[in-house]
């Protein structure tokens, strides 16, 4: 059954605070809560707690079912997304239900006077969503034995949300090619390697991002993070650096990833070597 949709709730949030004028780090300072927790519920990978969604709307003066929810037409539109609807009911339907919907003060959110409205409007409307939430368990539960890794707790939580938004995005062609280039290359590449090619990624992720702008490398992590940083203290040690130091950090980077390029090629020479089946796979 439908609750909530987790991104439209962050798009929301972030409406909230875009208009409020306030950074990240403002907006954590005005409820108190971790810049890493906004970030999550502005992705969509986290639904603020209950007592974050009371803080959330004390702070701001914005009703926590509006956060939840949006007005009747985004509602609507959630439910239309999540069950497909659009695929088999006219946006004619759609928008006499929303004046409907108008008419009669509908608050947003609850789902049973939802589903019988919505079945006055159109008749089949229970049938259609209800063979939808079976399709979707049934496809969920298959997929889940197919692939197993879509159990894994750090897998739903870190690799899912960053995999959706990326692939969802204007540029999700380019972001795809991307992606797949990585892929393939961890799945060819030899396992000896690994080790020295995941500190030329931890670099590229600093090079190639706005880190080296705005924090001294101090701040790189060694381990996967968002936003490639060890602590959420770097997000308040940031500041407009100066470009002779941004060219050295780069200029060093630089340096370090075509030494370590060098000797991922050597010990993969030394690997390829020692087969006796030559080919790229």
């Amino acid at each position: 059954m439908f609750e909530y949709n987790k991104r439209s709730i962050g798009s929301r949030i972030r409406q909230i605070r875009k208009e409020k004028q306030m950074t990240l780090k403002e907006f954590s300072q005005l409820l108190d809560v971790p810049i890493s927790s906004i970030s999550s519920w502005e992705r969509g990978v986290n639904v603020p707690s209950s007592q974050n969604l009371k803080l959330l709307s004390e702070k701001t003066g914005v009703d926590i079912d509006w956060i939840l929810y949006g007005d009747i037409a985004d509602y609507l539109q959630d439910i239309f997304d999540h069950y497909h609807l659009n695929e088999v009911i006219s946006e004619e339907k759609f928008f006499e239900l929303e004046e409907v919907l108008k008419e009669m003060n509908y608050k947003p959110g609850d789902f049973k006077r939802f589903k019988e409205t919505a079945a006055l409007i159109i008749p089949n409307f229970e049938e259609l969503i209800n063979h939808e939430d079976e399709e979707q368990t049934l496809s969920v539960h298959m997929l889940k034995n197919e692939f197993p890794i879509l159990n894994d707790y750090h897998f739903q939580m870190n690799f899912l949300p960053l995999l959706q938004e990326l692939l969802s995005d204007e540029n999700k062609e380019i972001n795809s090619d991307i992606i797949l280039f990585l892929l393939d290359l961890l799945s060819r590449m030899n396992d000896s390697t690994k080790p020295v090619v995941k500190k030329i990624f931890r670099d590229l992720n600093w090079l190639l991002s706005n880190n080296i702008f705005r924090l001294e490398r101090e701040h790189q992590s060694n381990h996967p993070s968002f936003g490639g940083i060890h602590s959420a203290e770097a997000y308040e040690q940031q500041k407009d650096r100066d470009y002779r130091d941004i060219k050295d950090d780069a200029e060093q980077l630089i340096q370090e990833i075509s030494t370590r390029l060098i000797d991922v090629v050597e010990l993969n020479y030394e690997q390829f070597k020692k087969r006796k089946h030559k080919s790229i796979f």
